[in-house]
Formats: structure tokens, sequence, C-alpha cells
């Protein structure tokens, strides 16, 4: 079971990293654990945004947030790929499966690097992983907590600095840090309403 992938992985469009991994396949199946060691750190963008989608939806959001808290801690302590339970690790893939996502996927993948482009390129380095893990393990614990509406600047944050980590883009990192700001500013201002309003009722 191999894949061919050119030298220069980390430069290259996420589009066309995938149609390289796709077309380079030399087995009917590979193991998830495997395919996403083919993107190395960008696989963690791809975990974010998937979860990230999840954390819009109503009463899926919190399990969403409880399992980003995984990558999260992952990426903030130096890990290259996000590793799961061995059950999920193992669990294999059809090659043409992904081939029939990917025909879906690209195109919608490639109209938006129209937009989305390598810049700022300082915030995508190997040191900014750290900063991002720490970000991201932050904004789960945020979603983890079922407050109302405690799920949408999050899910907003870890959108745009997933999309940014995929393609390099410093500054929707930027705006997606920004926006976490914001996030955790918020929630600590829920925290005290809810804190101060059962102190009023309880009479203290």
């Amino acid at each position: 079971m191999t894949i061919s992938i050119p030298p220069s992985s980390e430069l290259i469009k996420t589009s066309s990293l995938l149609e390289a991994v796709i077309a380079g396949s030399k087995s009917e199946e590979v193991t998830f654990a495997y395919f996403l060691r083919q993107f190395e750190q960008r696989s963690f963008a791809g975990i974010f945004f998937i979860l990230a989608v999840l954390c819009l939806l109503p009463g899926v959001s919190i399990v969403a947030g409880f399992v980003m808290i995984l990558p999260s801690l992952q990426l903030l302590l130096g890990r290259q790929v996000p590793a799961f339970p061995k059950v999920i690790d193992e669990k294999t893939i059809s090659v043409d499966r992904l081939a029939s996502w990917s025909q879906w996927l690209i195109p919608k993948i490639e109209w938006l690097e129209q937009y989305v482009k390598p810049r700022y390129l300082f915030l995508s380095s190997t040191a900014a992983q750290y900063l991002i893990g720490f970000v991201a393990l932050v904004l789960a614990v945020i979603v983890a907590v079922p407050f109302p509406l405690s799920n949408f600047l999050p899910a907003f944050a870890m959108l745009f600095i997933s999309i940014g980590m995929l393609e390099r883009d410093g500054l929707l990192i930027a705006l997606g840090l920004l926006i976490s700001i914001l996030a955790f500013l918020t929630s600590v201002a829920v925290v005290k309403v809810v804190y101060s309003s059962l102190l009023y009722f309880l009479g203290m």
C-alpha cells in the first residue's frame, strides 16, 4: 500500500495534494490513519474544519466540542498528525469512494483557492501551531459547555482558522484568532451573568 506525493507537499495547494493522494494510491483500501498522514499537519486543519461545521449544529455541538479537545491537545503538544483511538485509526476507506468524494469536493476547494492563498506565513508556521493548538483547546472547551448559543462564535473562529491552516493563509488565521478572543470574552461575560443570577436567586 503506497501513495506517491510530490516532495514539496507542504507548499502545494490542498486541491492538488488531495488529487495526488488519491491518484497515487496503489491499493483498493487505505486506513484512516494512513490517509491522514499523507497530509501531514494539514490533517489537523481538515479535522478542525469538519468539527467546526458540526459545532454549528444544535444537539451535535457539545459532542463535537469534546471530540475537538483531543486533536487540540495533540497539536499543542507538537504532534505532526492527529491520532485517534485504534478502532478509528485502523478503519479502512475504499480508494474508489475517496475518488468519488474528491470529484465532488475538489472543485469546491479550487473555487475557494481563488480567494484563499498563502500569505503572512508566520501564522501558519510550525511555531504558530502551538498557539493555534492552545486556542483550539480553549474554543473546544467553550463549545463543550452547554450554554445557550455558546457554540456559534467558537465554531466560526475554527472555520476561519482551519481554512487558513489548509491553505497557509495567515490573514484568515488572524481573523479566526480575533473571533476567538471575542468568543472567549463573550463566554466569560455569560458565566458572570449566570453566576450573578445564581447568587441572586439563592439570596447570597
